[in-house]
């Protein structure tokens, strides 16, 4: 087993694609093929199997991606503690966040993680839950800023950061909007405005409703948070906002509230691969986050 066997089977994984795999592999597409029917006949079953929606990953497959990316991360990282000393931190981390996370949380941790490591080399990807986790899956993320529960939740190492409230939002005139606590109840009537169903807020706030005996009756779906406001503010119904939010919209027509009888929170989590041997650069990363979120506790 070569470990450029097991680099081209993760870049097969990732793309999906023989042809874009070899293309970044920077090799011909028979040979990668020919390197990757090696090593299925080393480990005595296949491990990608071609369809029409590409190159997809067989059962086993899917078994051995996790410790080929271990693999490939150990000697990367080998790799970069021979390039850089210790002490310098100057290797490369890939941060993913979820939309509703993102605006109102990254701008001050990446400004925290480049005055203390300004060597270090930051990728910043925003995204849905179901993609970043994906992302980190495959090796393309180090570390997602998300919120449980999600599936895959059981491959990842999961670091809590902080409990957020989800906040009512109605439109000013609605005969409800100066109440700083409601119930959701008191809104059967009115209708609901919501993130698009890839969005854990959307999957969060109608589990909120049901389980406070509403049944939401969807007005629109979007998939930026910035529309549902908008949309609210005009008075297409009511939806529901994370409190980390709430300043980004202080000059709009609408107004905040808290869910009786107990305010509602969602965790927000950093997540790694449990499969992914972090590097220096990539330890006093987590650590910073671990400092900058507890900072006040």
């Amino acid at each position: 087993m070569q470990l450029h066997q097991l680099r081209y089977f993760v870049e097969v994984a990732r793309q999906k694609n023989f042809s874009r795999a070899a293309e970044l592999c920077h090799v011909s597409q028979p040979s990668l093929s020919q390197q990757l029917k090696k090593l299925e006949d080393e480990l005595g079953q296949p491990l990608i199997r071609r369809s029409r929606h590409g190159a997809q990953l067989t059962d086993f497959g899917e078994s051995m991606l996790p410790q080929a990316l271990q693999v490939l991360s150990e000697v990367r990282n080998m790799s970069e503690k021979a390039e850089h000393r210790r002490e310098d931190y100057a290797g490369r981390v890939s941060l993913g966040a979820i939309p509703t996370v993102a605006p109102y949380v990254l701008p001050k941790l990446i400004r925290a993680s480049l005055i203390q490591y300004p060597q270090m080399k930051l990728s910043i990807v925003e995204h849905t839950t179901d993609e970043l986790v994906a992302q980190l899956r495959q090796g393309n993320l180090d570390f997602a800023l998300l919120s449980p529960p999600f599936v895959g939740e059981q491959e990842m190492e999961l670091m809590s950061l902080f409990e957020d409230e989800l906040l009512v939002v109605l439109p000013d005139q609605h005969a409800l909007a100066d109440q700083q606590i409601l119930k959701l109840r008191d809104l059967s009537e009115f209708p609901m405005v919501l993130m698009k169903d890839v969005h854990c807020l959307s999957r969060q706030s109608v589990s909120l409703c049901e389980a406070s005996g509403l049944q939401p009756k969807i007005s629109l779906e979007s998939a930026q948070i910035e529309t549902v406001i908008a949309m609210v503010e005009v008075g297409m119904g009511f939806s529901f906002v994370p409190k980390m939010a709430q300043s980004t919209f202080k000059d709009r027509t609408v107004s905040f509230s808290s869910v009786a009888p107990n305010a509602v929170t969602r965790p927000i989590v950093l997540a790694s691969s449990k499969y992914q041997k972090m590097s220096a650069t990539q330890l006093a990363f987590k650590e910073l986050v671990k400092q900058f979120f507890y900072r006040d506790e």
